[in-house]
C-alpha cells in the first residue's frame, strides 16, 4: 500500500464523511495516524491484507485531495478580501510552476 501518514484534523474530517464502521476506522486509524503496518492490523482483526488494503484505499477517497508539495508548508493567514484572491492565484501558479518546472 502507499498511503501516507495524515494529519489528526483531516482523519477527523473523513471519519465523518465516510460512514464506516468504528472497526474501519480503528484499522484505517492505526495505519494512517499511528503508521502500523498493514500485515500486523489484518492479523489483529482476523482480516487478509487485501481487505485492509481496501478499507484504506476506500477511506483515502474522503481525504482532502489538495496536497503540499515536498519541501513547502502549508499555512494559514487572514487577508483583506482585495488581497486574498491574488494571494490564492499566486498559491495556484506557483504550484503549477513546481510541478512542471520550465527549463528556460
Amino acid at each position: 500500500m502507499n498511503e501516507k501518514k495524515i494529519k489528526p484534523e483531516e482523519f477527523d474530517q473523513a471519519v465523518k464523511l465516510s460512514g464506516f464502521s468504528e472497526r474501519d476506522i480503528n484499522i484505517c486509524k492505526s495505519i494512517l495516524i499511528d503508521e502500523a503496518l498493514a500485515v500486523d492490523i489484518a492479523s489483529l482483526y482476523g482480516i487478509g491484507t487485501p481487505r485492509v488494503s481496501q478499507i484504506i484505499n476506500k477511506f483515502q477517497e474522503f481525504l482532502p485531495q489538495e496536497s503540499v508539495p515536498p519541501g513547502w508548508r502549508e499555512i494559514t493567514v487572514s487577508l483583506p478580501v482585495g488581497v486574498a484572491g491574488a494571494v490564492e492565484q499566486l498559491s495556484v501558479t506557483l504550484k503549477k510552476e513546481w510541478e512542471s518546472p520550465n527549463d528556460s
